[in-house]
């Protein structure tokens, strides 16, 4: 019977000698505790467990000196977070610059941009191209920082071989305000999504999407051939709306309504005073050939498509 009470003597003793070696002997987190990437929060988890522990054993320095710990990891953890947003962000294909280092608005010339960002009929969140019917707003110039190359999201569209898909790619202002105007380009930098062939038509290429590597996803579904991205109803709702205008076919639409054979777009031929319509033939130039291996655009068949309305 003595011996049992010795025992137990001894038992809380040593537990005693444990707690209070707990209280006195808590050695400070070390940096690669607290820093270490994806294990700070649960340091400090664990800190906030054995500090609840501690009150509700009552030892009251204890906690205090835990929750100090606590408040120093929570600290080195926000400061953490800060380093890894501003490496993130140097890494970031978005590109700023100051406006004074900026080419100037004059280099667009006296042509004015063909096309206006307008949001897609079919795609709820994206916007696409629509022929601009009279000049671009006045005073597009930009003061203090601007962006000068943007990360932007494609959608494919029904009719190609990425119909549904989404890709990221890159738009460069100088190039894309070529074709939008500048209120063009501050739409896509407040909301960056826009069709595939919206991408193509202002001069897009595959070495932009997915930041030009090879296992673009566009790139292997369309076997590289950039055409082929743009819907052929899309192209020749786009010739019509810039033909009713009294616009030139130019650039990446006219390239690409000549080697999809849409020699059924309508191009109004003003004569004495008389407005009247003319099938216009794009698709006889003897120099197609050529082009076309320059281009990488493949002839392809007519698919026969309604068009849309022309938009106002």
């Amino acid at each position: 019977m003595t011996n049992a009470k010795n025992n137990r003597r001894n038992v809380k003793k040593v537990l005693s000698t444990i707690g209070k070696s707990e209280e006195s002997n808590i050695n400070p987190a070390s940096s690669l505790e607290v820093f270490d990437m994806g294990e700070s929060a649960t340091w400090i988890q664990q800190l906030v467990q054995r500090k609840e522990r501690a009150q509700r054993q009552g030892k009251d320095k204890l906690a205090l000196k835990l929750d100090k710990e606590i408040n120093s990891a929570k600290t080195e953890q926000r400061k953490r977070e800060k380093e890894v947003a501003k490496d993130a962000a140097t890494d970031s294909p978005t590109e700023v610059t100051d406006s004074e280092d900026d080419d100037d608005w004059d280099t667009l010339g006296a042509s004015a941009p063909p096309y206006r960002l307008v949001p897609a009929e079919e795609y709820s969140g994206f916007m696409e191209l629509s022929v601009r019917r009279g000049p671009p707003p006045t005073d597009q110039r930009r003061k203090g920082r601007i962006v000068k190359r943007l990360p932007v999201r494609l959608i494919g569209e029904r009719g190609t071989p990425v119909y549904g898909l989404t890709e990221e790619a890159c738009l460069w202002r100088k190039k894309t305000r070529m074709s939008v105007g500048e209120e063009g380009w501050q739409k896509l930098v407040k909301d960056p999504k826009i069709t595939a062939s919206t991408f193509c038509l202002i001069g897009g290429q595959f070495k932009d999407v997915a930041k030009g590597s090879a296992t673009s996803l566009f790139a292997r579904m369309t076997m590289m051939n950039l055409a082929s991205l743009v819907p052929d109803a899309q192209a020749k709702m786009l010739a019509e709306e810039a033909l009713s205008c009294g616009q030139a076919l130019t650039g990446a639409l006219a390239d690409f309504c000549q080697h999809r054979h849409l020699d059924n777009v309508k191009q109004p031929d003003v004569k004495g005073g008389a407005s009247t319509i003319q099938l216009f033939d794009i698709g006889d130039d003897q120099d197609a050939e050529d082009l076309e291996t320059m281009m990488e655009i493949p002839k392809l068949e007519t698919q026969k498509k309604g068009v849309r309305r022309v938009r106002d």
